[in-house]
């Protein structure tokens, strides 16, 4: 009994309570802190304790003394054991000290710099302005005005009675837009116009004539437009409560779901159509042509060199001066014109395997006469053109070798491209940059030269052994039958209840993408990002971005616009930084207008920088960005608005801290107050936002009373607790417990109550803990070293409490945080991380049991072994491990490199690559040493196979792992870590919508014990399994640093609130 008495002490860090005279300074230590380890039996006062709080933020080494001579103050205090000696660094006492010098003077600067940007604030806010037609709302927004804005339109005659039970339902939500929500009220103006065309049909017209083709054309961009302006769904605010959102969401993706479905089923029935046309009612061999067995026209792209935007062999409707008869197209737009029949030569029988030259026939759009392909006359000595004609007149202009080759390059997976030749002659057709079409010397190799014709197969008889890369030829034209069952948009459609949805399923890749590259399907599926960043559901967004980037890429234009800002978006949430920041630079490039021709836009695109910057860390160039917010407005006429008030007043704050001025919080506070106010004047409705202001404020007030004179710290963690607690009553109300901000305000409000330092701050921050902890395992951007800094922070907060049992509510929590990095790889990519994760997990088994879970936390840490020696392998003789998540990262930003050529975009075939995972970023925890690491969990297994002894001697040999393998976290907690703000702005939770195989059954499971809770956890990660041999005292305050500061700190970073443009 004694020796697990004595275990659960070394383990769990229990001590016997203070009581005396106060070490440090000798005063009655009346409600003193007691420590253990070397600083078991000694007491200190809570003056002292504080005074020791402020110095272990500024540097680790800082500690209250063992016993020894009284010294004035934290100056005299000698270096504990765990310092390692390192007494030349003493810490200077109160904000006065620690904010002396350069600091001061440089926050002083930038103090006065962000009250003259401020000057001219109105303190009556409006959304309108005279100087521009836009209204404000946290960006400019257009006035709602039907499709012109990218909004549903209600007919008059619309009524319940004749839609479906989906429309009925969207309807009801008249706080989200009601009846306009609906996609059968969008497009109207293409359908209508379509119908006239059909009219003319039915009137005996035929395809090709100018009046249906006309029509067709101005619906097509009208639908284009409306599609690409949508934003119907996406202004929806979606703060009326976890439930009503969720059930908003989920008819809005049944919307989206039927309308891809009409969509899927009006182009089948074209392409019958077209195929009984094309073969006169009989397909080859006999066979019925309702079922057809081949298609009759293929798209022709080329593979790069070119720009976003010029990527399909197309023509135009009628012939241009500029460009004449052919030109690169975007995207396929169902007119014929993007569509090529490929005719082999008479000779060789209709047989394309033997042909020696082809016709590129367009299927329709343009009159009948301009249909073939053809090298146009020219002047001596001049490259000729290519146009179009009516028929082959028997001299070559008309006929073009195809030879096929094997793409090798740095890809995600190989492609067949061609080369296109008129018969006769040295020359390639190639594209350019301006959509033009040429005829080139050679292969220049930039891929203007080459180009794919999906699903066409190798030319064989056409290409050189060289060429073809020694392989066997496959010939002709081929349609693949293999169905693609797990694509993405498919199994979202399937799961959200719509009719016929599950018809998706059946579907090849090939029109799976064609239905989803249909203008409606595009632009909804756009707007339904949106939603989903809104409802956090973070890994559908992601899914769908990665679904339709090839797509808008090859589109350009206001397609890859839209898309990269709101992709952008979602990897700033998942706290993928470099790759928003690349994404945001593409974006920029786009817009193509100076900030003086449209300030309004590059007031938010200002500000989106700033944001990045921010959560990069880089604060002096984030400021530069929102003083230009400011400054781009005050030319046009404009005040500052109260979004420049929040902004300059959090990094102003990030300032402060980094500089080490901390009295300059409380002008931080001053001005994120005074924005809050603001905001309140013109958005009472926007909660969310109240919610992250709120948040800012009370982490200024938490540091204001981590580093201010004892007597006001009280007061200032009271004035914390109360915006925190403000701002968590209102998410929990207009999200729900469950969402990730509403979990990033728990541990704010935890660190916040266990400042107070009451019994009953004291266990609400550790009820609060323990929910934020559960939000952070269950949601889509879980980060491992979150998880790991809330274990410890939960850890810390019941070993203080002496509430072993309390642990048990981790179990759950645990299992499934380990679940989710499993299904995201991230045990792979990032092996040394998820070994320290487990080895947390097993201190956390053994402090609630430490009989019980010995057998699970051995396990645990058996497994951790393994992904630690893992690590050290790829590391080789240094430090860290081996590229991992930063590496992936590398890769990521060379493929978007690669895609900003132009030309056909690459999909990524191969989803379930670790590579294109949904998952968060910053996965790694800091300072590891793999090879390190390896040491310590050897020594550590060897010593929990031992015997526990019968008295404290015979345990005193289980020591914790070195500071060296894991940073400050040996032990104890990082003071910068518990109840800190999230950095990220996480991914929106809603699972991993595509089926694959489960992640493998954790060591923990084997060892679920149904009659001991946590034992069950033992599936979970831990770093160390003893307290250090000379920690600090166990302090509730040190452990609940809430206020992100470390070392020399950094203030937490808001969650990220990322403008969409529109």
């Amino acid at each position: 009994v004694s020796g697990l008495a004595f275990l659960l002490r070394l383990v769990f860090g229990m001590s016997p309570p203070a009581a005396g005279t106060c070490t440090q300074c000798g005063s009655p230590a009346e409600g003193s802190r007691g420590g253990h380890g070397d600083f078991d039996g000694q007491a200190y006062c809570r003056r002292c304790w504080h005074a020791w709080e402020q110095a272990s933020l500024l540097r680790s080494s800082a500690a209250p003394k063992a016993l020894g001579p009284k010294s004035a103050g934290l100056g005299g205090a000698g270096p504990s054991q765990a310092d390692g000696g390192a007494a030349d660094r003493t810490p200077a006492a109160g904000i006065g000290a620690a904010g002396a010098g350069a600091g001061a003077a440089d926050e002083d600067e930038i103090t006065a710099q962000v009250l003259d940007l401020l000057s001219g604030m109105q303190d009556q806010q409006s959304r309108t302005n005279d100087k521009t037609t836009l209204e404000f709302k946290g960006q400019w927004h257009p006035k709602p005005n039907g499709a012109e804005t990218g909004h549903g339109v209600v007919p008059k005659d619309w009524a319940l009675a004749k839609v479906s039970e989906n429309d009925k339902a969207l309807a009801t939500y008249g706080w989200a837009g009601g009846a306009a929500l609906c996609l059968t009220n969008a497009f109207s103006d293409a359908d209508h116009m379509e119908a006239q065309a059909q009219d003319l049909l039915e009137r005996g017209h035929s395809e090709d004539h100018p009046q249906v083709q006309c029509i067709r054309a101005l619906a097509r961009a009208s639908e284009e437009r409306e599609a690409v302006m949508r934003k119907q769904w996406c202004d929806i605010d979606f703060q009326e409560g976890e439930a009503n959102n969720q059930e908003l969401l989920q008819h809005l993706e049944r919307d989206f779901a039927t309308q891809m479905v009409n969509v899927a089923s009006r182009r089948r029935a074209k392409e019958k159509e077209d195929e009984l046309h094309y073969s006169g009612g009989v397909v080859s061999g006999g066979a019925s042509a309702s079922a057809p067995s081949r298609r009759s026209w293929w798209q022709v792209k080329v593979s790069g060199g070119t720009a976003v935007g010029k990527t399909y062999l197309g023509a135009t409707m009628s012939r241009q001066d500029d460009f004449g008869d052919v030109r690169l197209a975007g995207y396929d737009d169902e007119s014929g014109r993007q569509r090529w029949r490929l005719e082999p030569n008479t000779a060789a029988g209709g047989d394309a395997s033997r042909a020696e030259w082809f016709h590129f026939r367009l299927v329709g759009g343009t009159s009948t006469e301009r249909r073939l392909l053809a090298v146009l006359p020219s002047a001596p000595g001049a490259l000729p053109s290519i146009g179009l004609c009516s028929e082959d007149e028997g001299s070559g202009r008309q006929r073009w070798r195809i030879s096929a080759c094997r793409r090798s390059s740095a890809e995600v997976s190989k492609r067949t491209w061609y080369l296109i030749q008129p018969v006769g002659r040295e020359l390639f057709l190639a594209g350019d940059a301006s959509g033009r079409l040429w005829l080139s010397e050679g292969d220049s190799g930039t891929g203007r030269e080459r180009w794919l014709i999906p699903h066409w197969g190798d030319l064989g008889p056409t290409a050189t052994a060289a060429q073809a890369g020694g392989s066997a030829p496959s010939v002709g034209p081929c349609r693949s039958e293999a169905r693609h069952p797990t694509d993405e948009i498919a199994i979202l459609a399937a799961r959200s209840g719509s009719e016929d949805a599950h018809s998706l399923a059946d579907l090849t890749p090939e029109e799976m993408t064609a239905v989803l590259n249909n203008n409606r399907n595009l632009g909804t599926a756009i707007d339904l990002v949106g939603c989903y960043l809104k409802n956090y559901e973070i890994d559908k967004a992601d899914r769908i971005c990665q679904r339709i980037e090839p797509l808008c890429r090859e589109r350009g234009g206001l397609w890859l616009f839209k898309l990269l800002n709101m992709y952008s978006t979602v990897r700033m949430k998942q706290s993928r930084h470099q790759e928003a920041l690349a994404m945001y630079e593409e974006y920029e490039e786009l817009i193509g207008l100076e900030p003086e021709e449209h300030w309004e836009l590059y007031d938010t695109v200002y500000r989106n920088f700033g944001w990045i910057h921010c959560s990069i860390g880089n604060h002096g160039k984030a400021m530069h960005y929102f003083r230009r917010c400011v400054e781009i407005k005050k030319k046009n006429g404009v005040p500052p608005h109260w979004f420049d008030q929040w902004d300059l007043g959090k990094t102003h704050a990030r300032l402060s801290v980094q500089k080490g001025n901390f009295s300059a919080l409380k002008h931080s506070l001053e001005l994120i107050k005074k924005g809050i106010e603001l905001h309140q004047q013109v958005e009472q409705q926007d909660k969310v936002m109240l919610c992250k202001m709120l948040n800012s404020a009370g982490e200024c007030a938490s540091i204001l009373g981590d580093y201010g004179n004892f007597e006001d710290s009280q007061g200032w963690y009271e004035e914390a607790v109360r915006l925190h607690r403000q701002s968590y009553d209102l998410y929990v109300v207009t999200l729900g417990k469950g969402k990730p901000l509403t979990g990033w305000c728990m541990e704010h409000l935890a660190g916040a109550c266990r400042r107070l330092d009451t019994q009953a701050s004291r266990q609400e921050a550790k009820n609060l803990m323990i929910g934020a902890l559960r939000v952070e395992c269950t949601k889509d951007i879980i980060k491992l070293s979150a998880m790991d800094r809330l274990l410890a922070s939960v850890l810390e907060l019941h070993r203080d409490a002496d509430d072993p049992q309390g642990l048990a509510g981790c179990q759950d929590a645990i299992n499934a945080g380990l679940e989710n990095l499993h299904r995201r790889h991230v045990d792979e990519v990032e092996a040394a991380s998820y070994a320290a994760l487990l080895r947390r997990v097993a201190q956390v088994l053994l402090a609630h049991d430490a009989e019980a879970n010995r057998q699970g936390a051995a396990d645990l840490l058996r497994e951790a072994l393994g992904y630690a020696r893992k690590a050290a392998s790829r590391s080789g003789g240094g430090a860290g491990a081996g590229g991992g998540q930063r590496a992936e990262v590398a890769r990521l930003l060379e493929l978007m490199a690669g895609g900003r050529a132009g030309g056909a975009a690459q999909a990524t075939d191969a989803r379930d690559a670790p590579l294109f995972t949904p998952k968060a970023g910053d996965q790694e925890i800091a300072a590891l040493d793999p090879h390190r690491l390896v040491v310590d969990l050897e020594r550590q297994l060897q010593q929990l196979s031992q015997p526990v002894a019968a008295s404290p001697a015979s345990s005193a040999h289980l020591s914790p792992p070195s500071s060296a393998a894991v940073g400050n976290r040996g032990g104890g907690v990082d003071r910068g870590d518990v109840g800190r703000a999230a950095r990220e702005d996480p991914p929106l939770s809603g699972g991993d919508e595509r089926p694959g195989p489960q992640p493998r059954p954790s060591v923990a499971r084997a060892h679920e014990v149904p009659v001991a809770p946590l034992a069950a956890a033992a599936r979970a990660p831990a770093p160390s399994l003893s307290a250090p041999s000379a920690p600090p005292p166990s302090s509730a305050l040190a452990s609940a640093r809430g206020t992100a500061v470390r070392g020399a700190a950094s203030m937490p970073q808001e969650e990220e609130v990322w403008e969409l443009v529109d």
